[in-house]
């Protein structure tokens, strides 16, 4: 068996680890592997160690930030395409199961380092200045609303 790395944006890592790395015909990956018939057909882009993965990542992803990284184990008699014009950079044609899959890590695209985990990304809350200003605004309305239905009410 060998080992190899996998990245992907972090939102895929639960449907990843539940259901494995599928060959897909749609998704193209890094685009750099010179094998037109095997580049054309899909496959599964990994690399030799997790730095080229991060590597990788930088030159080809931009628009995510936080990535998950996977180890991924193949078994020998896996057909390897590699790519000559991205050091590191291979193609697989074959699925690999969850249980071929550890989530490793994660990796910041902005910091540009590992993560053991990802930073907990909770929405901000309003506050407390605005929620005064909100109950001073609501306080208003009721003020107004009551002002309104005496003088028409009358």
């Amino acid at each position: 068996m060998k080992y190899y790395y996998h990245i992907t944006p972090s939102r895929n890592i639960p449907s990843i680890m539940l259901h494995g790395l599928s060959v897909t015909r749609r998704h193209k990956g890094l685009g750099l592997l010179s094998d037109t018939e095997h580049f054309e057909s899909g496959g599964i882009y990994l690399a030799n160690d997790i730095e080229d993965v991060m590597r990788l990542s930088e030159q080809n992803f931009v628009n995510k930030r936080y990535w998950g990284i996977l180890q991924v184990q193949i078994s020998s008699n896996t057909q390897v395409f590699p790519d000559s014009r991205a050091r590191g950079a291979i193609k697989i044609l074959d699925s690999i199961p969850p249980s071929n899959l550890k989530l490793v890590g994660y990796y910041d695209s902005i910091a540009k380092k590992q993560l053991a985990q990802l930073p907990s990304l909770r929405r901000t809350s309003p506050n407390n200045q605005s929620r005064q200003a909100n109950k001073i605004r609501q306080l208003q309305i009721r003020e107004a609303l009551q002002m309104y239905r005496r003088t028409h009410n009358a």
